[in-house]
């Protein structure tokens, strides 16, 4: 019976340990590969198969996630740190659950504040508040990537903040970004801030103080207007600007203190500060806009510097308790009520360089309430208080006449004026009785509308300096005939004498002495200016009126701004012998003329022409736009004498240049250049943008001063000779140059600009300036024919995107002295390899700089000119990348093919080729091979390279802002 029993209990418990067996067989596997996504701090692991749901353990506490979410966010956890288990469950009936698999996870304590990824990834911004209040410090690191950025509008409207240190990554703020943080007191911006967007602080209006970086260049329009509890400011060391309304309506400011870096205070910067006793503005101010300290009633004193040059309409207007102001030296111009209701200014020192005082400048001050009747200021006659005189004897020593100081004197007949110098606007005006004036040899300028409407004016004496008569001067002087003009005069403005006597008698053009002043209203075929006229006024034959030709005789001098404005369907106008000035818009749009010299017009007005338009050898000034959008113009020969070219002087001269056309007959073709001659020192900007004719330019060497854009998008250009004056090559100056391949730099450049050099995909050889310090952002960038690329030893800084794109380089090569290279330098080179002199990345390269992931060479040893790769020692660290695709590890050399690498210097047995480096042991000592390349030639291609696009579809693009047609921004009609 014992034995039956034993039997039993022995089978029973071997199905027992079968079905257990059977169950473990069974069991789920425990999930694997937990990992955590740091951007969103959700845990993830793989799926488990036959996994009906996971069971999530945190803090003892289990949570259920279906198979459809093999994650769970942690994000809700406080900070600390957790044990997370995660297990399958599957149908327990059929398979048992498995084991816990176990992470690990800190919960890092954060702001609260709201973050985005930006830049690919890299970097977070932050756009809002999130659930952070009170007294909050920004996350210099967020997640493992820096906190780079405040994003415009982040903390707009925002009422639960009342500090905020700023994270020490930020390099921008936006704009809006902080508007009318009603609680926020107090804001720390680090020294990493470059950038504050406009209105950036406005109404913040508990802010009580603020300390700007002294990266910040610009303090932005109404960054911090109406912060009506702001008592304290500091601006940074290198701050050149206050933009306008920066601190307008600040009610506590009490003082402020600028660096000597401010050279502009904008508009209404200050206006309303009412309680600021003291601003100490820096010595470098230049420019005080107009309002820029209104109404600031508590400001008693305040130095101006030795620099400021212009004073803005009202700039201190309404500061009632300044006592004291010293005008400088420096400065030539004083705006219109600039000091008026200063109730208490009684002291007013002006400088000996005052070339004009605005209407009511010194309007309601004492100075000019308790002065009788005629109120001086210094060597100024400002104003007659009684409008009732018929005589006036000036005081001796008076140098100038404010604008409107005698207007409305409408007794006043006779007037001598001995020693004035300056005529302000409207000094004269509406003088309905005056009928004589007599000025002496000290006069140099009557100003715009000086005498209009002084009816009865007849008797006008100006003595021998007279430089200049504004617009306007004696406008309505209906009895007014003639001036006897001394050779001193340059300048006569736009009608200068409309509706006088002189106009009105005139059959055609009008004169006053020897200068054409107008041309009068009428329709005209051809236009003769009389032998002898030295001057052509402003706007004189403007406005689209037609002529079939003008003929300028060779005693002009000088043309006045936009004399010939628009005057589109002229054929011919003759440039005369003697010119020695062409004003600003001066031939503007006359887009179907021909300019020409006198001695090519035969006796029947039958034009000779070489297709090439001469400047005068005299001329020495090409004002703006001055021949903007002249497409007959062909060839251009521009003398020495000309010291000045304007900008957009000749922009979008299509035909100019190595262009061929022709006028009647296909056979009498017309070929010109363009021809700039040892002397010109100065070439404003976008002087020959679109001027898509030009195949080849020599900058002289007295050359010094180049615009931006100056050949921008010449898409002919082929080749660039840059002068020994020049040392900046500025931003955009060959931009989409299309065919430019031959570049000659000069020893004396320092700087090229950003994308002075974008899209000019024809350039193949390139060898910058041995003495060339810096390398702007997109100043290479598309530059597709490029086969090598090699940066001299002079270069510490490559911008952003600077080399994007050379899709066809096949070898780089990087200096030892190069400090900083910007993010996404060298993206698209998809077949270089990149040969560094230095061992290891610098600590300021951009950890983007290599985004191609291009095969890196570190520790090479460069030849003595820096120019191409002698050798370099192999081993774990010394080549990045090398699994790349098309990796050939093939240093370039000018002339030269690549053979391969021996192992030492003198022998040029290959023991390696570029594409079996990676064979090399560790500490082998590598040498470039080089044969000389004795391919001949390829024949010259005069196709014209291929066009760059204007954006890469990445937002990085450029864009091409600002006034771009050159046109006219006040014509004074």
């Amino acid at each position: 019976m014992k034995k039956i029993i034993l039997t039993v209990f022995s089978i029973s418990l071997l199905l027992l340990c079968i079905l257990s067996m059977a169950s473990c067989s069974n069991r789920l596997d425990a999930p694997t590969g937990l990992e955590l996504d740091i951007d969103t701090q959700t845990l993830e692991w793989k799926k488990v198969d036959g996994a009906r749901v996971y069971t999530v353990q945190v803090s003892g506490e289990e949570r259920e996630k279906t198979t459809r979410s093999n994650s769970i966010s942690l994000e809700y956890l406080e900070p600390g740190t957790y044990e997370i288990k995660v297990k399958a469950v599957g149908n327990e009936e059929e398979v048992a659950e498995s084991e816990w698999a176990t992470y690990t996870f800190e919960r890092i304590a954060e702001s609260g504040l709201r973050y985005k990824l930006i830049n690919n990834g890299t970097e977070y911004q932050v756009t809002g508040s999130g659930t952070a209040y009170g007294d909050v410090v920004m996350e210099s690191v967020y997640r493992g990537k820096p906190v780079t950025a405040i994003a415009d509008k982040a903390f707009a409207n925002n009422r639960k903040i009342t500090s905020l240190v700023i994270g020490s990554n930020v390099k921008s703020i936006g704009k809006n970004a902080f508007t009318r943080c009603s609680e926020l007191t107090s804001v720390t911006i680090p020294e990493s801030v470059t950038s504050i967007g406009d209105y950036t602080f406005q109404s913040c209006k508990k802010l009580e103080s603020i300390v700007l970086p002294d990266n910040i260049t610009v303090v932005s329009p109404y960054m911090f207007s109406w912060c009506s509890a702001l008592k304290s400011v500091t601006v940074g060391n290198r701050t050149e600007k206050i933009s306008e309304y920066a601190f307008s309506n600040c009610e506590a400011l009490t003082e402020v203190k600028l660096p000597d870096t401010v050279t502009v205070i904008g508009e209404y910067a200050f206006s309303d500060c009412e309680t600021m006793t003291k601003i100490t503005l820096g010595s470098g101010i230049e420019e005080i806009h107009t309002y820029a300290f209104y109404n600031c009633e508590a400001i008693k004193s305040i130095e101006l510097g030795q620099k400021l040059k212009s004073l803005g309409s009202f700039a201190f207007g309404n500061c009632k308790t300044i006592t004291t102001i010293s005008i400088p030296d420096s400065t030539e111009s004083i705006g219109d009520a600039a000091f008026e209701g200063c109730a208490a200014l009684e002291t007013v020192t002006l400088g000996a360089n005052i070339q004009k005082i605005g209407i009511d400048a010194f309007l309601d001050t004492k100075i000019y309430d308790d002065a009788p009747d005629e109120v001086y200021i210094g060597s100024w006659f400002i104003a007659t208080k009684n409008k009732e005189i018929t005589s006036f004897t000036l005081a001796d020593g008076t140098y100038g006449l404010a604008d409107c100081a005698f207007v409305g004197c409408n007794e006043l007949q006779s007037i001598t004026l001995p020693g004035i110098s300056r005529v302000g606007s409207y000094a004269f005006g509406y003088c309905s009785k005056l009928w004589e004036v007599i000025f002496d040899d000290s006069l140099l300028s009557i100003d715009a509308s000086a005498f209009a409407y002084c009816k009865v004016l007849t008797d006008v004496t100006v003595g021998t300096s007279l430089e200049t008569i504004g617009n306007y001067a004696f406008y309505g002087c209906s009895r007014f005939n003639s001036l006897d003009l001394p050779a001193t005069v340059t300048s006569i403005g736009t009608q200068a004498f409309n509706d006088t006597r002189a106009y009105t008698e005139a059959s055609d053009v009008v004169y006053i002495d020897d200068w054409a002043v107008s041309l009068k209203e009428g329709f005209y075929t051809d236009v003769v200016i009389k032998d002898g006229t030295r001057g052509i006024a402003n706007y004189s034959f403007y406005n689209g009126m037609i002529f079939y030709t003008i003929t300028i005789p060779d005693s002009v001098e000088y043309i006045g701004r936009a004399a010939f404005y628009a005057c589109q369907y002229t054929p011919y106008i003759s440039l005369p012998e003697d010119l020695k000035h062409i004003g600003d818009y001066a031939f503007y749009g006359c887009a179907s003329t021909w300019f020409v010299t006198n001695d090519v017009f035969s006796a029947e007005s039958e034009v000779v022409l070489d297709g090439v338009t001469v400047i005068p050898s005299g001329t020495e000034y090409i004002g703006r736009s001055a021949f903007y959008n002249c497409q007959s113009m062909v060839g251009l020969d521009i003398p020495g004498s000309v010291k000045e070219i304007g900008p957009y002087a000749f922009f979008g001269c299509a035909n100019l240049g190595d262009s061929q056309i022709y006028i009647d007959d296909p056979e009498d073709c017309l070929k010109g250049e363009v021809i700039l001659h040892e002397g010109i020192e100065s070439i404003g900007e976008r002087a020959f943008q679109n001027c898509v004719g030009i195949a080849d330019i020599v900058l002289p060497d007295s050359l010094t001063t180049v615009g931006s854009r100056v050949f921008y998008k010449c898409s002919n250009l082929k080749s660039v000779k840059i002068g020994a004056g020049i040392t900046e090559i500025p931003d955009y100056t060959f931009y989409n140059c299309t065919s430019l391949n031959g570049i000659e730099f000069s020893d004396s450049i320092v700087s090229i600009g950003s994308y002075a050099f974008r899209g000019c995909t024809s350039i193949k050889e390139l060898e910058i300036g041995k003495n060339v310090e810096n390398i702007g952002n997109f100043a290479f960038y598309g530059c597709k024919g490029l086969d090598r690329i090699v940066i001299p030893a002079s270069v510490v800084s490559i911008g952003n995107y600077a080399f994007r794109g050379c899709s066809n380089a096949t070898s780089v090569i990087l200096p030892a002295g190069l400090e900083v290279v910007g993010k996404h330098a060298f993206y698209g080179i998809s077949k270089a390899t990149v040969f560094c002199e230095t061992e290891f990345v610098p600590a300021y390269w951009d950890e983007r700089w290599n985004t191609s992931f291009r095969p890196v060479v570190w520790g090479c040893t460069l030849s003595d000119d820096g120019s191409y790769v002698v050798s370099f020692t192999k081993h774990a660290d010394a080549i990045d990348n090398i699994d790349a695709p098309n990796v050939s590890i093939a240093p370039a050399r000018g002339g030269y093919i690549f053979s391969g690498w021996s192992l030492t210097a003198e022998d040029e047995e290959i023991a390696y080729t570029a594409d079996k480096l990676s064979e090399a042991t560790d500490g082998t000592a590598l040498y470039a091979v080089y044969a000389e390349d004795v391919t001949p030639p390829p024949a010259d291609d005069t196709t014209a390279g291929e066009g760059a696009t204007e954006g890469d579809g990445t937002g990085n693009g450029e864009t091409d802002s600002g006034n771009t047609d050159g046109t006219e921004e006040n014509n004074n009609t």
